[in-house]
């Protein structure tokens, strides 16, 4: 609205869109300068202006316009005759219902009737409204700002009575409104609010006073969880939040997902604590993964949305015996700040400190190459993508028992029974489960050694088995005995044994050498080593000889005979001492060793058919009679004599007549017992 008043003297109008100030022309005085309008209690408003020079002494009054609307119409409200009165209340404005807005003209008698316009200001009127949403909306209106405050906009300053008479300022804001959220009251209670505000002219204005019945009925934030762990100990979970933004935080909810059913299961009082270990079924984790969520309380009982989820994480280890290995596998941590970088997994030992060995994105781990008799607990641990948040799962243990392997497992002894079959006793622990024996075998004491056969497991201590596939007569050997579990693995392994290997060898003088090697491995260690010789199959009864430990050879000499075959072998037998752990007396044969003595033939040069030595007979030694032929030839070549038996001589006849004495030739013919055949040529004298 545009005001155009017309005076008596020459002046300039000025229009300024809904204000107007008019300027005299020739004259000093001036209209007053109107700093505030404030709203008391009541309603009434109270202006306040600065007093204006007077040079001519010619002041008449000061004439109030007032209006309901900020475009008027304006009407005189009052005036004021005195020039140094600055103030004005307006007892009936009722400026709770409305706002009113003011200007003040000032005249003076000085070079005739002249008038000068302030600017126009308005009262606050204060707006309060109750959405019942716990919070109280409040808007005004906003003054007009004097000339002197230079038009600079001020912070208005929001006061709320609470309790009853006392009024505290709750904020300021630059803006005409604002938002009083209710906190800490609890029932429907009046609460009036004021603002006010001040300029640099010192103007302090007021509002109207308005306000409603309020209570908190806002939750407090929604808690922010850091983790949820569980503790490797005890298995139950612990949860950490961070503190709460609401400033009116009194408690924190902790629900757990039970039976399909949300269940509040513990309140934690105080904003500032943050954590809880729980100690109660809801939160043990040892067993299964629990899930929770939490939710922020305010002194009111108004209790925050939880919304997101929290599980902990669950851990199940699996022995594989076989495999000797645990496959770890786990749930996925949920709503870990961040996101999951990865998970760690961590191993202790037989209680020792847990160790990270190894760490996956997924929810699967497979620890090999467990020992046995040993405890391995596990723990996993969830580390977000800036690796300051973790979530430690629960411990999940195994023991590798194994199979108990048997306490002893002896080789009593390894013997050759027959010609290449060895024959070996065992000695095992039947306390305990094993599922077989493995023989093995080889012709080195390092190896490699080889399996020969699997053998069940016996409920008799003492086991037997017989090697058919030995050379003994040829190949030093070595024997030991494994106990193998269902797995395959081997339990315990026995001592060695080494057989005793045999040679004999002829000499040119009917003498034999027969050597032999030592026995290993008794826990009594050998007492003695026997020799034993069968000469044609026949095996004496007793010993060629006994020979302590360190005697390895033997020289036999031989009586030549001539029902002597030739076929000798020989045979040890090593017997165990005193000092057996297990009280045995074990004892071993070797494998026989024979050699074939070499033929022999005696010739007589001459014999005397009707003297002493009557017959020309040759003595053979370890011949065979089946290839014996003998024949005579006079010195005309022609044969006298023919014979097949070794025993029978000649007489010096032919064709049963006597020979004449003199010189004859014989060629004998002969195999030895070893296969080799030979003649023999010479002369023989006959003497009569």
């Amino acid at each position: 609205m545009v005001i155009t008043r017309i005076y008596k003297l020459p002046f300039i109008i000025i229009l300024l869109g809904g204000f107007f100030s008019v300027h005299v022309a020739s004259g000093q005085s001036k209209a007053p300068l109107l700093e505030c309008v404030s709203v008391n209690p009541g309603g009434s408003t109270v202006l306040n202006w600065d007093t204006p020079l007077d040079p001519c002494n010619s002041f008449h009054g000061y004439y109030i316009y007032a209006s309901k609307s900020k475009g008027g119409p304006y009407t005189l409200l009052d005036s004021v005759l005195v020039l140094a009165q600055s103030t004005y209340t307006h007892l009936t404005a009722n400026a709770s219902i409305n706002p009113w807005y003011y200007y003040i003209i000032s005249k003076y008698d000085c070079f005739g009737n002249a008038f000068a316009a302030a600017d126009t200001l308005a009262s606050m009127k204060l707006d309060v409204i109750n959405n019942n949403s716990g919070a109280a909306q409040i808007s005004w209106n906003r003054p007009y700002t004097s000339i002197k405050s230079g038009g600079a906009l001020p912070y208005y300053l929001i006061y709320r009575e609470y309790p009853t008479g006392i009024w505290t300022l709750i904020d300021s804001t630059q803006a005409n409104f604002y938002k009083d959220t209710i906190v800490s009251i609890c029932s429907n209670t009046q609460l009036n609010y004021q603002i006010k505000n001040r300029d640099t002219s010192g103007c302090v204005r007021a509002s109207s006073i308005f306000g409603g019945i309020f209570k908190d009925v806002t939750p407090p934030a929604i808690p922010i969880v850091d983790t949820v762990s569980v503790n490797p100990l005890s298995g139950y979970a612990g949860i950490g939040w961070n503190i709460n933004p609401s400033s009116d935080t009194k408690a924190y909810v902790i629900y757990s997902f039970m039976n399909g059913i949300w269940t509040p299961t513990d309140t934690i009082s105080g904003r500032y604590n943050t954590y809880y270990s729980g100690s109660t079924p809801p939160y043990l984790a040892a067993a299964g993964s629990k899930i929770f969520k939490v939710a922020a309380m305010d002194s009111c009982g108004n209790i925050s949305p939880a919304i997101l989820l929290y599980n902990t994480l669950f851990l199940n280890s699996n022995f594989d015996v076989c495999s000797r290995s645990a496959k770890l596998t786990w749930n996925n941590y949920k709503n870990l700040a961040g996101g999951i970088s990865t998970y760690v997994v961590y191993c202790s030992e037989n209680g020792g400190p847990f160790k990270a060995i190894g760490n996956t994105n997924g929810n699967t781990f497979l620890h090999t190459g467990l020992k046995t008799g040993v405890v391995y607990c596990y723990i996993v641990r969830a580390w977000n993508n800036g690796l300051n948040k973790t979530s430690t799962s629960n411990a999940s243990c195994i023991f590798n028992s194994g199979m108990p392997p048997p306490s002893f497992l002896y080789l009593k002894t390894a013997s050759v029974v027959a010609h290449n079959e060895v024959q070996l006793e065992i000695f095992t622990d039947t306390s305990v489960y094993v599922s077989g024996y493995r023989i093995r075998r080889s012709d080195n004491p390092a190896g490699p050694f080889t399996e020969l056969a699997e053998i069940p497991a016996s409920k008799t201590p003492l086991i037997e088995f017989t090697d058919k596939t030995a050379i003994t007569n040829k190949t030093e050997y070595y024997y030991y005995v494994s106990a193998y579990d269902n797995c395959g693995y081997n339990l315990i392994t026995s001592n060695t044994g080494h057989l005793i290997k045999i040679k004999a060898q002829a000499n040119s003088d009917f003498s034999n050498h027969v050597q032999w090697s030592e026995y290993e491995k008794w826990s009594g260690k050998v007492l003695t080593y026997s020799i034993y010789r069968s000469i044609d199959g026949v095996w004496d009864l007793k010993p060629l000889g006994i020979f302590p430990p360190g005697t390895y050879s033997y020289i036999d000499t031989l009586k030549t005979d001539a029902e002597n075959q030739g076929m000798v072998c020989y045979r040890v037998l090593a017997e165990e001492g005193a000092g057996n752990i297990y009280q045995f007396h074990a004892q071993s044969y070797s494998d026989s060793s024979c050699v074939l003595l070499s033929p022999s033939i005696y010739i007589p040069n001459a014999f005397t058919p009707l003297g002493r030595n009557p017959l020309f007979t040759p003595i053979s030694s370890f011949t065979d009679e089946r290839y014996y032929q003998m024949s005579i030839y006079n010195t005309w070549g022609e044969l006298v004599y023919q014979s097949t038996l070794p025993s029978e001589g000649w007489d010096g006849t032919s064709a049963g007549k006597h020979c004449p004495q003199g010189i004859y030739a014989y060629i004998i013919q002969i195999r030895g017992l070893n296969g080799v055949s030979f003649e023999k040529k010479g002369m023989v004298s006959l003497i009569r």
